[in-house]
């Protein structure tokens, strides 16, 4: 039986077979247009459209790691790079300039005016504020306004704040090293510059890294420095003390090993804090300051004497009871003698008699002996701030050149210059060349350079340098010029300097300036440490044993605490009789704040310093400079800690958290 054909259907609107085929055939067409479309975009272009698709989604963000940190040679730390908030617009995404502008003035410093400007300004990115402290960049934050932003940065920070501070230099808020050895070690501190790929939303803001990035690998060398803390803070403590009672223009001293020539401190007042930079402070006189050293030049005249046999500690010189001619000058001294040893020539400063002796050793053998001291030539600490002093030009001097210059005028030297002479004198004769850097480590542990060996050079005879150092121990004792000076139990081998300066209006020496200064090392007969110390301009008593002299025996006899040579049971009293200075002691110094201009260090009464912002090693170094024993969890930067900043230390321990800090290193705006 067949099926009935639907009548509903009229024939006319039956569609032909043809044209089922056509569309059927049409559409198979597409499909396969669009199939081989694809599979040619897969195919062929498939690495050109992933670049594509990556480019709209991934941006290279360039990262700079760390500065590595400068230590002392105990690795306590005296310059650590700390992560910081910038605050920065872009104003065409900023919705009310006027409105913004008055809700970030108070909490910026800035006026209204100003930050109205910078708002309504054209340029797609500009700075409100570098590296502002955590609560303001905390207020910024909790402002919320549309086109502002805080950029995580880096920035320099020095824990022990005037600690060092013209030796250390500064880097500035570019991240440019600006002296000391900030700038000479500017290379090895430096963090390596990369890039890594970054995600990002559909406004172009970072959302997060697309892969892993071990900052610790590029971060910068780290440097240990021959420098002891404790030792500077109490050369700086001293000198800070003499200045004050002495209402003097400034002071600088410098401590070096006897045997090595390792610097161990270089102080300079007024004090240079690289955290709240004042440039007037910044230079570091102990290493670029020249001066005419006065008597204290003594050692070499009679170094070289010495050396040549043209005079031995018992023969009679004749000082003219004070006052000799030479040529159209007159020579002085300031305590008259007659006829007395050389030792006492030393011992009681006379340059009549110090003169005479150059006159038995002669101009050619002096202006040698000076040359080979090194005087006139830098002393190779390696700092672009090292002076090379002057010696005078000419072929010849003449007989009252010779004179000036043996009890030191005419003769343009640095306090490290003379300390390094001294140091050679300790040494049996032997000099060795001043350095400041002990080794250098990279971030894993590895020891990238050492101090080079110095095997020294020869400028004396070991004979010379011991019957000086014989003579030079004449100078703290009873008749002496340097009694100050005096360290009870250990003999002493040192020289006093009091020297006029040139009047900056008149160019002619006037008695009312002066520099004054003590060299010497101790104890004499096993030499440990070198020091000179200078105090510019004094008013009052300005004779170097009564002003430099205890400067002198303060920072030594601490030195020689540290060493074992004393005990701190045999010092008396007056070796601590220095009063309060700008800065606390180093044990109670060092805690790493990021973002603060000149933040305060720990409190010496058992408070915790706040650790937020840092990184875990940052956070490590700076509890345990507090005296605090750190645990931590997670890692990055630490977003909290317990006990809380400025609550007591309660057992010493202090506990961290930490979280993700890969977006906040990067650099780049968030």
């Amino acid at each position: 039986m067949k099926r009935a054909v639907n009548s509903d259907v009229a024939p006319h609107e039956r569609l032909p077979r043809w044209r089922i085929i056509a569309v059927a055939a049409l559409l198979s067409l597409s499909f396969a247009g669009l199939l081989a479309k694809a599979g040619r975009l897969q195919l062929v272009f498939d690495d050109d459209l992933r670049e594509l698709a990556e480019a709209q989604y991934l941006r290279e963000l360039p990262v700079t790691a760390p500065r590595g940190a400068l230590k002392d040679r105990h690795g306590r730390p005296l310059a650590v790079t700390v992560p910081a908030w910038s605050v920065v617009a872009r104003p065409r995404l900023v919705d009310d300039p006027a409105a913004a502008a008055l809700a970030l003035a108070p909490v910026l410093g800035s006026s209204a005016l100003e930050l109205k400007d910078k708002l309504i300004g054209k340029s797609g990115f500009v700075w409100l504020k570098r590296r502002a402290a955590a609560d303001v960049a905390d207020q910024v934050r909790a402002l919320g306004l549309p086109g502002i932003e805080l950029q995580p940065e880096q920035r320099r920070y020095w824990p022990g704040k005037e600690l060092a501070g013209q030796v250390l230099g500064l880097v500035d808020v570019d991240g440019r090293a600006r002296g000391g050895v900030e700038r000479a070690l500017d290379d090895e501190l430096q963090g390596r510059a990369t890039s890594t790929p970054a995600l990002i939303d559909a406004r172009g803001d970072r959302i997060a890294l697309a892969g892993g990035l071990d900052l610790a690998l590029l971060q910068g060398d780290d440097v240990l420095l021959t420098l002891d803390a404790e030792l500077q803070h109490t050369a700086e403590r001293a000198l800070v003390d003499m200045v004050q009672r002495t209402q003097a223009k400034a002071g600088f001293a410098v401590l070096l090993d006897a045997k090595t020539a390792a610097v161990l401190a270089v102080a300079n007042v007024p004090l240079f804090n690289p955290n709240a930079p004042d440039p007037e402070a910044q230079k570091n006189r102990a290493f670029a300051e020249v001066f005419e050293p006065g008597s204290v030049m003594k050692v070499a005249t009679f170094a070289a004497a010495l050396d040549a046999g043209v005079v031995t500690p018992g023969d009679l010189i004749d000082c003219e009871n004070g006052r000799v001619t030479v040529g159209k000058h007159v020579i002085r001294d300031t305590h008259p003698a007659g006829v007395i040893t050389a030792a006492e020539v030393f011992a009681v400063s006379s340059n009549i008699g110090t003169l005479k002796i150059a006159q038995r050793l002669g101009e050619d053998r002096l202006k040698a002996a000076l040359t080979r001291y090194r005087f006139g030539v830098s002393p190779g600490v390696g700092l672009v701030e090292e002076a090379a002093g002057r010696l005078p030009t000419g072929e010849r001097w003449g007989d009252a050149r010779l004179a000036t210059i043996s009890f030191g005028h005419g003769v343009l030297a640095s306090a490290l210059q003379v300390a390094s002479l001294a140091q050679a004198v300790a040494n049996g004769g032997v000099r060795r060349t001043p350095y400041l850097v002990e080794r250098v480590e990279s971030a894993t542990g590895e020891v990238v350079r050492r101090a080079p060996p110095d095997d020294g050079e020869r400028l004396m005879s070991a004979a010379a340098a011991k019957t000086l150092t014989e003579v030079m121990q004449g100078v703290v004792a009873k008749d002496g010029t340097g009694t100050q000076a005096a360290i009870p139990g250990v003999p002493v081998a040192g020289k006093t300097g009091t020297a006029e300066k040139v009047d900056p209006v008149t160019k002619r020496y006037t008695s009312a300036l002066h520099v004054s200064s003590f060299v010497g090392f101790a104890p004499a007969d096993d030499p440990q440490v070198v020091a000179m110390v200078v105090i510019d301009e004094p008013k009052g008593d300005h004779f170097g044993g009564v002003v430099a002299g205890p400067v002198w025996r303060i920072v030594v006899e601490r030195a020689l605490l540290e060493r074992g040579v004393l005990a701190a049971g045999n010092l008396p009293s007056r070796s601590s009789s220095v009063i309060a200075t700008p800065h606390a002691p180093v044990a109670a110094e060092g805690a790493v704040l990021a973002g603060v201009d000149d933040p305060e260090p720990p409190s010496a009464n058992g408070t915790v310093p706040s650790l937020l912002g840092l990184t875990a090693r940052a956070a490590a170094v700076a509890a345990e400079v507090a005296g605090l024993t750190p645990t931590m969890t997670g890692s990055g930067v630490v977003v909290r800690q317990l006990p809380e900043a400025g609550k007591p230390a309660l057992g010493g321990a202090v506990a961290l958290t930490l979280a993700d800090s890969a977006l906040a290193s990067s650099g780049e705006p968030r």
